[in-house]
C-alpha cells in the first residue's frame, strides 16, 4: 500500500505547482481560490489538525491536511486474535474506538486529496481521492495486554518498543455548507483502508507465569495489520 501512496504524492505536488503559478486559472469564475481549514472533529481524539485547500478550477480542488497527535490508534487495538479476546495498551481504558486511542510520546500526519465538484465548486458537494501517513510514538516501553472480552479481565502482558507506521488511501464525499462569502462548515465520510506496521518489530518474552496458549500474543505485533478504514470530518474554513 505505501508504494502506491507514493506516485500520488508526487502528482499531487506536480499539480499543486501547476495550479499555483496562474496557467490552470484562465478560465476560472470561483472568487475563493485558497482555503485555510481547522479540524473541530480530530479535536475529540486529542488531534490538532490543519489544511488547506486550491481551487485550480470549477471543477478540482487539491486538498492537504497536516496534524500533530495526542493520542493515536496502536495497530493492534484493531487486529483482534479472536471474538473473545482483544490485544490493547494499558494507556488505554476504554474499548469504545475513540477511547481506544492511547497517548503518544510523539505523533504526526500529512494527508493529500484531490476533489472533483460534479456540479461546480459553488454547489458544495464533492467527491475526492485521498492518500495519507502516519507516524506515531507510543514509547519504548509500551505494557500491552491481552483483554479478556467476556470477563473483562487481563490474561497476559508484555512490554516493546512500539514506534508505529499507518498508511491510508480511500474515497471521500463530503459538502461544504457556507455562511457568508468566506467561510463554509466542511463534512466529510471517508471509506478506505489502514495499513499500519511496528517499525523494526521484536518479539516479547513470554511471561512463565502465564498459560503457554497465549504464546501467540507475544509475537502478534510482528504483523502488520489491514483493515477497513472509515473516518468522519468536520473543518471549518476561511476562503481567501
Amino acid at each position: 500500500m505505501k508504494f502506491l501512496l507514493k506516485p500520488m504524492v508526487v502528482i499531487t505536488i506536480l499539480i499543486l505547482s501547476f495550479s499555483t503559478s496562474g496557467m490552470s486559472q484562465k478560465n476560472d469564475s470561483t472568487r475563493v481560490k485558497n482555503i485555510y481549514k481547522f479540524s473541530l472533529s480530530k479535536l475529540i481524539p486529542y488531534q490538532l489538525f490543519l489544511g488547506y485547500e486550491r481551487i485550480v478550477s470549477d471543477r478540482f480542488s487539491l486538498n492537504a491536511q497536516a496534524g500533530l497527535l495526542g493520542k493515536a490508534l496502536y495497530l493492534e487495538t484493531i487486529n483482534e486474535l479472536n471474538k473473545a479476546y482483544y490485544i490493547k495498551p494499558e494507556t488505554v481504558g476504554s474499548s469504545w474506538y475513540a477511547g481506544r486511542r492511547a497517548p503518544v510520546k510523539l505523533g504526526y500526519q500529512l494527508n493529500l486529496e484531490i476533489r472533483y465538484y460534479p456540479f461546480e465548486f459553488e454547489e458544495n458537494l464533492f467527491i475526492g481521492a485521498r492518500g495519507g501517513y502516519q507516524y506515531a510514538n507510543f514509547g519504548k516501553d509500551l505494557r500491552v495486554k491481552l483483554h479478556a472480552e467476556v470477563s473483562q479481565s487481563s490474561l497476559a502482558f508484555k512490554t516493546i518498543n512500539a514506534k508505529q507506521n499507518s498508511y491510508f488511501y480511500g474515497t471521500t464525499i463530503g459538502a461544504n455548507f457556507t455562511f457568508g462569502e468566506k467561510m463554509a462548515l466542511e463534512c466529510y465520510f471517508l471509506l478506505g483502508r489502514r495499513y499500519s506496521e511496528i517499525i523494526n518489530p521484536v518479539p516479547s518474552e513470554p511471561n512463565p507465569d502465564f498459560p503457554n496458549r497465549f504464546s501467540d500474543f507475544y509475537k502478534h505485533h510482528l504483523n502488520p495489520v489491514d483493515k477497513f478504514h472509515f473516518e468522519f470530518g468536520l473543518n471549518i474554513g476561511f476562503g481567501q
